[in-house]
């Protein structure tokens, strides 16, 4: 599973720039177990650290980012606002406001995401990670088709954070289009796309193969539509699932 953006820059930001961020042996493993992308490896170690002593706030965080990054947000949940709870003046709070609000997102309540970036950001206006809120709010609202506000959250980060890392996928973002689509599958090889298209196109339906890169990655996606409202595309969606296909909404 791809780590989220917010996540995978905050906590180097962070960790960075904390001396003796890992006082203990035992957490400096784990981090260097999250680093590597050993996230079960991370959990366990942090799990042994608990079984002996306390887990403590950074042991805590760093086990909320390995169940985020495996897709487990109610759990990375919990230890997020665990050390809010807990530890109060952990240092942590930026840090821990954006895994709580990442979880929403990966659970796909972007409204609820959506909040809680904005709580970041009303907390800690000026913050190090501004540009990773305004973000991840931007992208929670284009998930609801509010637009506007989204294209809103992007131009922020274009106008006032030009040299974040987050400013190219801000402008990305902000050139899109304002629509949903269904995508229907994803292709290595453009001929099985071609041949998936045409399978569509016999049943009545019209789609596009668009040509796209993924890291390094060429993937051929098939998408339908242009939908302005989530209602519309969830309709078509569910017509398209009456017929044995399966996709996914993206905006």
């Amino acid at each position: 599973m791809k780590k989220p953006l917010t996540i995978i820059l905050a906590c180097a930001l962070f960790f960075a720039s904390s001396p003796g961020y890992c006082a203990g042996q035992g957490i400096d493993g784990a981090w260097a177990y999250y680093l590597r992308g050993d996230y079960k490896q991370t959990i366990s170690i942090c799990r042994s650290i608990a079984g002996n002593a306390s887990l403590g706030d950074q042991g805590r965080y760093i086990m909320g980012l390995a169940f985020l990054a495996l897709g487990q947000a109610e759990a990375a949940r919990e230890n997020f606002e665990f050390v809010v709870k807990y530890y109060p003046r952990s240092g942590l709070d930026e840090l821990l406001l954006l895994g709580i609000a990442d979880s929403y997102f990966l659970e796909k309540d972007f409204d609820r995401a959506g909040k809680a970036y904005k709580a970041m950001l009303d907390k800690y206006p000026s913050s190090d990670y501004a540009a990773l809120a305004y973000l991840g709010s931007g992208k929670a609202l284009r998930k609801q088709g509010k637009w506007e506000l989204a294209r809103g959250c992007f131009n922020k980060i274009i106008q006032q954070y030009p040299s974040s890392l987050e400013a190219k996928e801000a402008g990305d973002y902000y050139r899109r289009q304002s629509f949903f689509t269904i995508q229907l599958g994803a292709f290595s090889k453009r001929e099985n796309a071609l041949r998936y298209a045409e399978a569509l196109e016999a049943k009545g339906y019209a789609v596009s193969v668009d040509k796209e890169m993924e890291g390094n990655n060429v993937l051929y996606k098939i998408k339908r539509g242009n939908f302005s409202t989530l209602a519309s595309a969830e309709s078509e969606l569910a017509r398209l699932k009456k017929d044995g296909f399966s996709g996914t909404i993206i905006s």
